[in-house]
């Protein structure tokens, strides 16, 4: 079975309770491609997940749009808790995730400090 394409989704909060999806297309598709756009309304916040198919994009569109005041008071954006910095989570076969990271991507240096153990394994401190 082929693995889903890698996609980086970016959540942001603080929302207007009026926005609708073409604002945030609006917006965000300046710093990349969207695949994407759910939004979700709580009794304490409106918030949304935009998704882009580039970790540059999502990355750009965060350091671009976090405590901005886009839409009047300051949102807030973030990389979404159900993907790391380098893409999904991992998971069993049976959907449960597994609680060790995945290490860095294909061709990417390991952060200052890190080192691959011996024998395979996850990088460490």
């Amino acid at each position: 079975m082929a693995q889903p394409a890698v996609r980086y989704r970016v959540w942001v909060g603080g929302l207007p309770p009026d926005i609708q999806k073409e604002d945030l297309y609006e917006k965000f598709s300046k710093y990349g491609a969207i695949t994407d756009v759910v939004l979700r309304t709580s009794e304490r916040d409106t918030y949304a997940f935009v998704t882009y198919p580039e970790r540059t994009e999502a990355e750009e569109a965060i350091a671009r749009m976090d405590r901005s005041c886009a839409w009047g008071a300051p949102v807030k954006v973030n990389i979404s808790k159900d993907f790391a910095p380098t893409g999904p989570r991992r998971k069993t076969a049976e959907g449960k995730p597994i609680n060790e990271p995945a290490g860095p991507l294909q061709g990417l240096p390991l952060p200052p400090g890190w080192k691959v153990p011996r024998g395979g394994g996850s990088p460490g401190r």
